[in-house]
This record gives structure tokens, sequence and C-alpha cells, in this order.
């Protein structure tokens, strides 16, 4: 993307990896090098930040006991995903987050090798700063809700795509795309994904990504505005869409353009 003479990148993540994708490829390598910065949905690499969030994702004092069915199938996912102690002690929506991103595990997807993670560690080993689009507050209060219902309700669904394994399937076919730089088939993702069959699925659809997108844009927006250059990567899905963030910068008056990686390959 450009402006004012200044070309900053827009690089979509996924928040899993492969061991093979711990190095960037030298394309992904020679942005972030030319770039000022790197701006990241959150650094988690900040130990303040992984504080503030750590305190956000514990269970909160008082809250309404889950029906035990729902306690039960939860309960069972966490066992099937060989899950440790600190997962169980998440507020149940977390627990559920927790558990989409380690069911790839068994397929060499996992979240500890996340692209965002390896990002973070190649621009602070060039001595880049690293900055967060959003706070741990703002992905909290976007993420999770407190209403009892709203929150069986999402337990409900995300349980039933993991046991019919709607979300290992989802993990790798992302994962393949990303792999691949497919941006056309990430495009359609809402056509053929098959999570967002319901009224209520799409509502949270739009509440957890495309209604991040306006301030994603606008934390690109100011960085820019100090006469800076950026290497921002965001979820993938961010990116995606007439309320993506790169439709945002355009109608912000960047000039938006997709860079081919060569071979194809995202890396």
């Amino acid at each position: 993307m450009r402006r004012d003479g200044r070309t900053s990148w827009l690089y979509g993540t996924i928040h899993v990896g492969r061991l093979e994708w711990l190095m960037p490829g030298p394309a992904v390598v020679q942005a972030v090098k030319a770039a000022d910065s790197l701006a990241l949905e959150l650094d988690l690499t900040d130990p303040a930040v992984l504080q503030q969030l750590g305190e956000g994702l514990r269970e909160r004092p008082g809250a309404a006991a889950l029906p035990t069915a729902l306690a039960q199938r939860l309960a069972r996912q966490r066992k099937a995903a060989c899950a440790d102690d600190s997962v169980a002690a998440m507020r149940p929506e977390a627990q559920l987050m927790a558990l989409q991103a380690l069911v790839g595990r068994a397929r060499g997807l996992d979240p500890s090798y996340g692209v965002d993670l390896v990002l973070a560690g190649t621009a602070r080993y060039m001595g880049k700063p690293v900055v967060g689009l959003e706070t741990p507050a703002l992905q909290l209060r976007e993420l999770f809700s407190d209403d009892p219902a709203a929150i069986e309700k999402s337990l409900a669904d995300g349980l039933g795509q993991l046991e019919s394994g709607q979300s290992l399937a989802m993990m790798e076919t992302l994962a393949a795309l990303w792999e691949k730089g497919d941006a056309d088939k990430l495009a359609r993702f809402p056509s053929w994904c098959g999570c967002l069959e319901t009224e209520s699925e799409r509502a949270e659809y739009r509440r957890i990504v495309e209604g991040r997108n306006p301030g994603m844009a606008e934390g690109i927006d100011a960085l820019m505005a100090q006469g800076k250059t950026v290497f921002a990567a965001v979820g993938a899905l961010h990116l995606i869409g007439p309320r993506g963030v790169p439709a945002l910068l355009a109608a912000r008056g960047y000039e938006v353009e997709r860079v081919r990686w060569p071979g194809g390959d995202a890396r």
C-alpha cells in the first residue's frame, strides 16, 4: 500500500504454524527489513500484554455455571486435546478458543509456531519496534460476552464444530491456502467455510472479525501519518471483503495493490 510517496505492507497471518515455517521467506524478510516498524494485532512478546491478556482470560469470579451437559462436552474436548490445567482455568469461551487453536497439533499445526510470533521474533532480532494495533482490553471486550445465554450459544456452536471435525478441516484448509498464498479462495471464505450458516454465526463473525477492522485500519493510518512505513501483519480474514482492512485503507486514500510472492508461497 502506498500514500505520500511511502510504501508499507499488509500481510495476512494465521495464528498457528508448522515447524518448517519458523524461518520466514526472503520476500517477507526483505519487506520487514525495509519497514520502520512491525504492527501486529497484539505484541505477544511483550510481558505486559501477556499479563493483561492472561488476567482477562481467567474464569470470572461469580460467573454463572455452565449447564452440566455443556460443561461435560467442554471437559471431553480438553481431554481430547491433552490441554493442561491452564486451559481449564480459563473462562469457557477462552477455553473454546484455546481448544480450536490446539486441534491441529496432531497434524503439525501448532499455535506455538504462530506466524505472528515468528514475525515478532524476526522484527525484534532486526531491532525493529513492534506495535500492537489493538489492546488486550479491546480484544477481550470484542471476543467475549458477559451474557450467559450468548456464552452458552457460542460454546454449543463451537463445540459442535470441534466434535464434528469441522474445526480441524477448516484449520487445515486455511493453512494450505496461506502456505500457497491463495488469496482468491481465501476471499471466498464466507461461501465455503460452513461456519456462517446461521444468523448468530454471521453476527459473531461481523463482530469478531469485521467489527475490529476499522480500528486496525485507523492504527495503520496513524503510524503512516507519523511519516513511518510499517509491515502490518493481521489475521488473514481481516484482509478480505468490502469491510476488510485493505478496502478501509483504500477508502482513506491509500493505493492498495496485492503483492504476489515468488512462487505463490506466502512465506
